[in-house]
């Protein structure tokens, strides 16, 4: 892979534990669908979210039983994949083998990473052991699903969604309410960012 950037005039790039991870994934996800989608609908760039690594640029995949530098060749020798090939933004790289299948990931910095900071808003968390607060790391560029995120308690009060907002200068989003949780909705992480509980009075009632 490196030959054949150095040859197009990019930078060569370093293979990343995280990506590796993800590439692992990914090899025997395209061994049963062969696509940038994954099994369960997702983008395949969701794999190494997971895995720990950010900053996801292009991935490329192969199926060849000739071995690892064919599979380079059927890339470089692709227009579409030679693009993701030689990027000249990535600096890392992740690859995964799988029963005849190749899986290249490249990526920029994949180690950075941003905090997600959430508030309790006047309401504790009671599986962080009661705190008002707590921080999540998280992979630059990829996705909180809101689903994922601990729900608080407040006495009184019932849990309606969560706002995000700014401080400097101060900056509130809209209610992403238990609709948007329940439907996937999440919050994209391409830099640190905060988000906090809504209540609404739980003696409130229509009639």
């Amino acid at each position: 892979t490196n030959q054949v950037r150095i040859k197009h005039g990019s930078a060569p790039v370093v293979e990343n534990e995280a990506l590796d991870r993800g590439a692992a994934v990914r090899a025997k996800e395209i061994y049963t669908k062969f696509s940038h989608e994954r099994p369960n609908g997702e983008d395949s760039s969701t794999a190494y979210y997971e895995a720990g690594a950010g900053n996801i640029e292009g991935e490329n995949i192969a199926s060849t039983l000739s071995g690892a530098k064919r599979a380079v060749d059927l890339w470089e020798h692709s227009s579409g994949h030679l693009v993701a090939l030689i990027d000249k933004d990535a600096t890392h790289i992740g690859v995964g083998y799988y029963r005849g299948y190749y899986v290249q990931q490249f990526a920029k910095n994949p180690d950075e990473k941003y905090t997600l900071t959430v508030y309790g808003n006047g309401g504790v968390f009671p599986s962080k052991g009661g705190v008002e607060k707590f921080e999540i790391s998280v992979p630059a560029r990829a996705d909180v699903k809101l689903s994922t995120i601990d729900i608080p308690e407040k006495e009184g009060c019932s849990f309606i969604g969560w706002t995000e907002f700014h401080e400097n200068p101060y900056f509130e989003g809209g209610l992403r309410d238990l609709d948007d949780i329940k439907n996937g909705g999440a919050v994209h992480i391409f830099e640190n960012r905060k988000i906090k509980a809504n209540w609404s009075d739980s003696s409130d009632s229509s009639n």
